[in-house]
């Protein structure tokens, strides 16, 4: 009902302390692997994990709490789309001062034209490898965005809005999200790394 209503749900502890140490780990060499030769940059946002680290990657795209509340909202033929992880840099706080990261809906979303409910073709499973606080940046969300026919000028992308909800997740929660729920995230001040999981499941019969 929850997830209907809002298009989206949030699933606590989902994974522990010691898994998302190890996944850390990891990061600094999948950097190394998925970096082009002669790249004038690193390539920091990492997609086709599992094809890198299966072993590693295995517990976070089959978990079963996930997969369990992906069959009850999208059906029993899912798959999965791809899993990609990322961390944020900081920024500095004269940089991020009252913006945001960009609202958006996620791939497969079709536009509502109506209230009625859309049954996802999609879903996001976002895992935050650490407690988020207003320093690292919080999760935003649009709640009740999946079934209404919001749209947002391009100006406004990176502004902050009234009818948003400001969430905090802790480290190993999951945000499961209806994919044409709008969301965001917000700009990393904190000085660290936020580290970041999208374990992106859509309909089998839908392209990877």
């Amino acid at each position: 009902v929850e997830f209907k209503e809002n298009g989206f749900t949030i699933l606590p502890k989902v994974f522990d302390q010691a898994q998302i140490d190890e996944w850390i780990s990891l990061y600094p060499s999948l950097i190394k692997r998925q970096t082009s030769p002669g790249a004038e940059q690193e390539q920091r946002w990492l997609s086709s994990v599992v094809e890198y680290e299966p072993h590693a990657m295995l517990p976070a795209v089959a978990n079963e709490k996930i997969l369990d509340f992906a069959e009850m909202v999208m059906g029993p033929f899912v798959q999965l789309d791809n899993l990609t992880f990322m961390a944020f840099p900081s920024l500095s706080k004269e940089e991020a001062n009252g913006k945001i990261s960009g609202w958006h809906r996620d791939q497969w979303s079709s536009f509502p034209l109506g209230n009625d409910y859309i049954w996802p073709k999609a879903c996001n499973a976002i895992c935050y490898l650490q407690d988020l606080t207003d320093d690292n940046g919080p999760f935003r969300v649009i709640p009740g965005s999946h079934r209404s026919p919001l749209s947002i000028e391009e100006d406004d992308h990176q502004k902050k809005r009234s009818d948003e909800k400001v969430y905090y997740p802790s480290a190993g929660d999951v945000v499961f999200t209806h994919c044409g729920v709008v969301h965001s995230g917000t700009p990393n001040t904190s000085g660290k790394l936020r580290y970041f999981f999208s374990i992106y499941y859509n309909l089998s019969w839908l392209r990877h």
